[in-house]
């Protein structure tokens, strides 16, 4: 199975990126690999595609989850706010990076901001449909 990469971080590239590109990847890598073929299945089936362009926010600190997304290319930058009020940059991802976690399971807003730096693409699962998987499927999450 190939490595998925934009490799010159073009639009046109990622136009050509599907659902199931992004599904067989982030099925190899990550949390998703250690899960049984079947809720594997189960959660990739409640995900939508997402492509960004370069310098898009995904969220802003403070919003409301909406979810979880698994980022298949790299050039994500996770922002945090510095005393002077200006955004500074705490963390760049990898492939296979999955956040939202943390806004979901606190039930609070978001602590970071999330931007990308190149066109990308994400597998999403809206906050229902993370709720309903966790409260269904076994695995390595519980939700109390």
């Amino acid at each position: 199975m190939q490595e998925i990469i934009v490799r010159d971080g073009s639009q046109d590239e990622l136009e050509k990126f599907t659902f199931e590109d992004a599904a067989d990847f982030l099925s190899r890598k990550g949390w998703l690999s250690g899960l049984p073929a079947s809720s594997r299945n189960e959660i990739l089936e409640a995900c939508r595609l997402v492509r960004l362009g370069a310098d898009e926010t995904v969220y802003h600190m403070g919003d409301v989850a909406d979810g979880l997304y698994g980022f298949v290319h790299p050039g994500l930058q996770i922002l945090l706010p510095g005393e002077d009020g200006e955004a500074v940059m705490v963390h760049k991802t990898e492939p296979g990076f999955w956040t939202g976690d943390s806004a979901y399971f606190s039930q609070k807003t978001r602590l970071v901001s999330l931007v990308t730096t190149r066109p990308t693409a994400a597998l999403h699962i809206t906050q229902a449909r993370l709720r309903d998987l966790i409260e269904r499927i076994p695995g390595p999450v519980s939700y109390t």
